[in-house]
């Protein structure tokens, strides 16, 4: 059997910040330098990230040797590893037990430890995702070379997954198989690593005069020098073509009037928002496709209100239609596609998400994630209501607090306003109280909340007493 492990199984360590790449410039090169040496020499950062591996020379190798470089990629150009003719990301496993020919190279068993740190650039290092397993081959039968071709014949047939190493975190491995990429841009890469290995030849010490150039690896297996350092100067090479002067472009000045120029195409894909029936045609916008739709206001509730979602309905319901969804009675403490603005809302449910409103078929899950839904029950079905609409929306007071049984409040705010449409329970407005990190860690799961806002304003929500929301006990801040 041959087991090959996979990133699952390393050990990755907490995050540790990058300082400036400026500052990585001027610390010292280590090109296999003996542990103690780089110690002795190393910056501050260096040795923050030797002290970080916690069991670092606990397994009883002879020799823990230190690489450590900061490089200038670029596409078609690498750090070190010389792509294979057939397959321009090769594979291989990190091993220095026979680089002098005084041991039998042994790739299939866990031997050398290896502790890597990178920076994120657009070729992280890519190791298999789970562990690789292959009960039928035995490492005896199989020469490295001839396993590896095994294995490209494997990972072109299967495709295991993949997974790139995290940036900025040591990642510790053994005998992991892993791969270089392509760099897609021109980019810094720094990077920090510890092998612990058995070997007779021990790691050298440092001398500044001989570590003060890399060196990066075309395609060809080429090195050219990259960076180089002499006193009080740094000289970085751009591999390859090197830098590449943008095509010319005119710039030309912004229309200064209210017209833009459009095309026939885009004149007849216009539709008129003036109208009732142009209003309609809208359609529900999807907010789980946005990374963040919510404003997170500040302390002043002064940032910008934004736009409430907008439904889209099957059939246009009149102005002074009773509400059949409310057993055909208009009920006139609920708004009600008011002619004249209206300025209270009477709220009818409380739900710590809109996909759990009591009798509701299909609502829009326009809400993020552990939110207040403030549901206000009525009919808004033409321009008038609409405008009114989003009228008390943006005078209403976006202040909110939630109090809990002990009287203790929290505040918050409204993140986002709504209005939409449900088949069973009909049209219904209302907002989302979405909390700031610093909010939710006040939240106690379990705990029943009643939402207070300012009943003195102009524009304000109606909220009855016994009305609570009660947050999950599964929820965590």
């Amino acid at each position: 059997m041959i087991r090959i492990p996979g990133l699952s199984s390393a050990r990755v360590s907490e995050e540790i910040p990058m300082p400036d790449i400026g500052q990585l410039l001027l610390e010292p090169f280590f090109f296999d330098t003996d542990i103690h040496s780089a110690y002795e020499n190393g910056s501050e950062f260096q040795r923050k990230l030797i002290d970080s591996i916690p069991d670092l020379g606990a397994y009883g190798h002879n020799v823990i040797s230190v690489m450590c470089e900061v490089r200038l990629l670029g596409p078609d150009f690498r750090a070190c590893t010389v792509p294979d003719e057939d397959d321009v990301q090769e594979w291989h496993i990190d091993d220095e037990s026979g680089i002098d020919g005084d041991s039998q190279y042994n790739w299939a068993h866990p031997s050398d430890r290896v502790h890597l740190y990178t920076n994120q650039t657009s070729a992280m290092t890519e190791f298999l995702k789970d562990d690789l397993i292959l009960t039928d081959l035995n490492p005896e039968d199989f020469t490295f070379n001839e396993f590896m071709g095994q294995f490209k014949r494997f990972f072109k047939n299967e495709q295991p997954k993949t997974e790139k190493m995290p940036p900025n975190r040591i990642v510790t491995f053994e005998n992991h198989l892993h791969r270089a990429n392509n760099p897609k841009n021109y980019e810094f890469r720094y990077m920090f690593r510890i092998t612990e290995t058995n070997r007779k030849r021990e790691s050298g010490e440092y001398n500044e005069e001989d570590n003060n150039s890399v060196y990066v690896i075309d395609f060809d297996g080429q090195e050219s020098v990259n960076v180089h350092r002499e006193d009080n100067k740094v000289t970085i090479h751009v591999p390859g073509s090197g830098l590449e002067k943008p095509q010319p472009k005119q710039w030309t000045r912004p229309s200064t009037d209210n017209q833009t120029n459009t095309t026939e195409d885009e004149e007849e894909s216009k539709v008129s928002t003036s109208s009732p029936d142009a209003f309609f045609q809208q359609t529900k916008t999807n907010h789980e496709e946005d990374e963040d739709p919510y404003v997170i206001e500040d302390e002043n509730f002064n940032n910008p209100i934004p736009e409430p979602t907008k439904y889209s309905q099957a059939e246009n319901v009149e102005a002074s239609s009773p509400n059949k969804f409310f057993g055909g009675v208009s009920d006139n403490s609920i708004p009600n596609n008011p002619k004249e603005p209206f300025k209270t809302m009477n709220v009818s449910f409380l739900t710590w998400n809109t996909d759990k409103i009591a009798g509701a078929t299909e609502l829009v899950k326009s809400a993020p994630k552990d939110v207040v839904g403030v549901i206000c029950k009525g009919i808004y079905s033409d321009e008038v209501a609409n405008e009114n609409l989003l009228t008390f929306f943006k005078k209403m007071p976006k202040t909110v607090e939630l109090e809990d049984e002990n009287g203790e409040r929290i505040k918050s705010s409204f993140k986002y306003d709504f209005y939409d449409y449900d088949e069973k329970i009909g049209y219904f407005a209302g907002a989302f109280i979405a909390f700031s990190p610093l909010v939710r860690k006040s939240l106690k799961p379990g705990h029943s909340y009643k939402v207070i806002v300012n009943e003195q304003a102009e524009y304000r929500y109606i909220i009855p007493e016994d009305l609570r929301v009660t947050i999950p006990e599964d929820f965590t801040p």
